[in-house]
C-alpha cells in the first residue's frame, strides 16, 4: 500500500469504500471531464488513479475569487487523494477541446488512450 494512503489519516477501510469507477478515455475524441465537485452523497475522501497516458488536470476554486486555477500534471501511475477542503472547495477538470493531446509549460503532450480509476463511498443512507 502506498505510504501517502496513510498520511493524514487516510486508510483503506474507511475511504476507498464501496463505488469505483472505471473510465476510458480513446485518443481519436476530444473527451475530458467538466469541472466539478463531487457529489455530496459521496462522503469525504476521494482516490482517483491515472492509468497509461499523461493528462492535465485543472483545480479551480469552487467559488470565484477565491484563488487561482491549478494545473497538475498526471503521469501514468498517478494517484490524486482529494479531503476536506480539496474535496469540498476546489473543482476538478481535465480539458481536452483539441483532438489527441493538451499542454503542459508550452509543450503538447501525446495522448493515447487513458484509463481512470476513482474510488469513493457512499455516504450511509
Amino acid at each position: 500500500m502506498p505510504a501517502t494512503l496513510l498520511k493524514n489519516g487516510w486508510s483503506i477501510h474507511k475511504h476507498l469504500g464501496n463505488k469505483i469507477l472505471l473510465a476510458f478515455f480513446r485518443r481519436l475524441t476530444p473527451q475530458g471531464i467538466c469541472a466539478h465537485v463531487d457529489l455530496l452523497r459521496f462522503e469525504d475522501g476521494i482516490a482517483i488513479v491515472s492509468l497509461e497516458s499523461p493528462c492535465v488536470m485543472r483545480f479551480s476554486p469552487a467559488e470565484k475569487g477565491e484563488g487561482e486555477d491549478v494545473d497538475v500534471l498526471l503521469s501514468p501511475g498517478s494517484l490524486i487523494l482529494m479531503s476536506g477542503e480539496a474535496r469540498y472547495r476546489w473543482k476538478h477538470e481535465i480539458n481536452r477541446k483539441q483532438i489527441g493531446f493538451q499542454v503542459w509549460e508550452g509543450e503538447e503532450i501525446d495522448q493515447k488512450r487513458r484509463i481512470s480509476i476513482t474510488l469513493r463511498k457512499l455516504c450511509p443512507s
